[in-house]
């Protein structure tokens, strides 16, 4: 199976994977995309991901994967699409996502990520949709992130956001779709919030 380029594991199955078999992993260079939830993966395990320079997508979730194994991902130049969910990675750990530059997709929701490891993600100017939900990253942390008119989607916090914090992402990030827990900033919601500051509702550029 070295010709192997796409493996996911998900759900009642998803802790089938290990550390043997992530050897066999590391095994396949064909390798570009890869979805995960096993818990039995260690950072022995994680660390056969160094080899895959060719991958496109990442997906690891509910898992052990932590700092330390985020530096198996630093040679995916081409990764395009990364999910980190529900994971211990911290601040520490974001230095490794500071080369990845052709990535569209970016998914850190339920970690420990904070405003401080945001500036790794300066170098992303390609990023289409940004999730950074159940942590401690606020609009100061998003600032740092390129601001661009491709910027589609964006989730954010652990708390349903304030008018005055959705009017600085707004300002921010004008043409992006902003979720919070309380769901998505639907038009009634956003001339709810604008009200309450006293301004008007500027309409988007299609």
């Amino acid at each position: 199976m070295e010709g192997l380029e796409s493996l996911q594991i998900f759900g009642d199955h998803g802790d089938f994977l290990n550390d043997a078999c992530m050897v066999r992993v590391g095994e396949m260079e064909g390798m570009q995309r890869l979805c995960t939830t096993s818990k039995p993966i260690t950072s022995k395990g994680w660390s056969q991901l160094a080899g895959l320079t060719g991958m496109k997508l990442l997906r690891v979730r509910g898992s052990s994967f932590s700092d330390d194994d985020m530096r198996a991902i630093e040679g995916m130049k081409g990764l395009e699409g990364l999910e980190l969910s529900k994971i211990r990675i911290t601040d520490a750990g974001m230095k490794s996502l500071a080369g990845l530059t052709k990535m569209h997709n970016l998914i850190l929701e339920g970690t420990k990520i904070t405003d401080t490891g945001m500036v790794h993600l300066q170098g992303m100017t390609e990023l289409d949709n940004l999730y950074v939900g159940e942590t401690e990253v606020t609009a100061k942390g998003l600032a740092v992130v390129p601001k661009k008119e491709r910027m589609s989607m964006m989730r954010i916090g652990k708390q349903a956001l304030t008018p005055k914090q959705l009017d600085e992402l707004m300002t921010i990030y004008p043409q992006t779709q902003i979720f919070d827990p309380a769901g998505y900033w639907r038009p009634e919601r956003i001339q709810a919030a604008m009200k309450e500051l006293g301004k008007e509702w500027p309409a988007r550029k299609k």
